[in-house]
């Protein structure tokens, strides 16, 4: 009697113990469950985070750097202590004919555009482009300014005119040299190789620096008339020049000698 109560209490124990292990195995599933949610909220966002980074890089694109001009000008101190300032504006023949360009007006101004002195009846040189010809209106003005300031140059002026072509004479045994008196000098001398005489000839000269861009236009008028096959001697120098302008800094020169009249 004993040992078959053992065998039936033995029978219900190992029953119970098979129960408990069912109930666990739902809680056994249930956690890849919840492991793969973030994964799914990472992939979502990746799209949105590339979109935006190309937004981005379009939106710090360089803008384009204007051209020059073609007007510039600056100020400087002379050795007593004076302001000048010095104006150039370039102008091309880009038509099929000769053109005769008109005097202008320099209007110098602050960086802030406020005009602060002006230079009237402003000469290109040469004063007749032939076709693709280029040359530069320029002057040099005494400001009265009381420091050396920064500038910035408006030209006005008619536009140049159709001409039926100039006379241009020969220039010979030109030579380039520091001024004694500061600047830059010019001599040589100029032929008459036509058979009219020339009257108020002009010679006037533009010099470059290395990267050709005008340093200053030096130019003169003969005293006397020049006689068909005639020769002259000429030098070109302007005593208003930057004193610290030399020979060293001029890379090449243009020069052309014509009558005015």
């Amino acid at each position: 009697m004993k040992r078959t109560l053992c065998v039936l209490l033995a029978l219900c124990l190992l029953l119970a113990l098979t129960a408990c292990r069912t109930e666990k195995t739902p809680e056994e599933t249930s956690l890849p469950t919840q492991t793969q949610a973030p994964a799914d909220t990472t992939e979502t966002t990746e799209p949105v985070q590339t979109t935006d980074s190309e937004e981005s890089t379009d939106a710090a694109q360089p803008t384009e750097t204007p051209s020059e001009s073609g007007r510039w000008a600056y100020s400087y101190a002379d050795d007593a202590g004076r302001i000048w300032a010095m104006g150039f504006a370039r102008v091309t023949n880009d038509t099929d004919s000769p053109v005769l360009t008109e005097p202008c007006t320099f209007r110098f101004n602050n960086e802030s555009g406020e005009e602060l002195f002006t230079a009237r009846d402003v000469s290109c040189y040469p004063q007749v482009l032939e076709i693709g010809e280029t040359g530069y209106y320029f002057e040099i003005v005494e400001t009265g300014l009381a420091e050396v300031t920064p500038l910035t140059l408006t030209v006005e002026g008619d536009e140049p005119v159709t001409f039926k072509g100039g006379i241009r004479y020969e220039t010979e045994n030109v030579r380039l040299a520091d001024s004694p008196y500061g600047g830059i000098l010019i001599s040589g001398e100029v032929r008459n190789s036509t058979p009219e005489t020339g009257d108020l000839v002009c010679i006037a000269a533009i010099v470059y620096d290395a990267g050709d861009r005008p340093l200053c236009v030096l130019s003169t008028i003969l005293g006397e008339s020049l006689p068909a096959n005639g020769v002259a001697g000429f030098s070109l120098e302007n005593y208003d020049l930057p004193p610290e302008l030399s020979v060293s800094e001029a890379a090449n020169f243009e020069i052309f000698a014509y009558p005015i009249a």
